[in-house]
C-alpha cells in the first residue's frame, strides 16, 4: 500500500490530536486536520482525503450530522469514515452507521491500534477495488 495516504481527522480535542498526529504520522500517513467540523468538508476534499477520523464530540454540528453531509456530497461520498466515541456509547455507534460509518473507534484507545485499524480497513477497501 502507498505510504500517502491522506487521513483527514476532525477532532476538537489537543491532546488527541497530538496523538492521532504522531502515531499516524509514523505509519506513514499524511495527516491534515480541523479543530472542529465548520471547514471539515470543504478541508477534507482540498487535501483529497482516503479515510476521515470524525470526533463525535466536535463543534457546531452534529457528528452524525456531518457524516450525512459527506455521504451526501458527491466529492466525499466514497471516502470511508470512522468515527471516534466515547467507550460505550451504544447509541451513538448504532446512529453513526446507520449515517454511513465505515467503522468506529472507541476513546481512549491504544495509540498503535488507531493505525493498524486504519491500515486493515484501507487495504481491504483496496483489495475489493482492484477487484471489480
Amino acid at each position: 500500500m502507498s505510504e500517502s495516504l491522506r487521513i483527514f481527522v476532525v477532532e476538537t480535542e489537543p491532546r488527541i490530536r497530538k496523538i492521532v498526529d504522531r502515531n499516524l504520522k509514523l505509519d506513514g500517513f499524511e495527516v491534515f486536520f480541523a479543530e472542529d467540523d465548520s471547514p471539515g468538508l470543504e478541508q477534507a476534499a482540498g487535501c483529497a482525503a482516503d479515510l476521515v477520523l470524525l470526533d463525535c464530540q466536535s463543534g457546531r454540528l452534529n457528528c452524525i450530522e456531518l457524516l450525512r453531509k459527506i455521504r451526501e456530497d458527491k466529492n466525499l461520498r466514497e471516502i470511508p469514515v470512522f468515527v471516534l466515541t466515547e467507550q460505550g456509547d451504544d447509541d451513538l455507534i448504532r446512529r453513526a452507521f446507520a449515517a454511513g460509518a465505515d467503522d468506529y473507534i472507541c476513546k481512549p484507545f491504544p495509540p498503535r491500534q488507531l493505525a493498524n485499524t486504519i491500515r486493515r480497513k484501507l487495504e481491504g477497501l483496496l483489495t475489493r477495488k482492484i477487484h471489480r
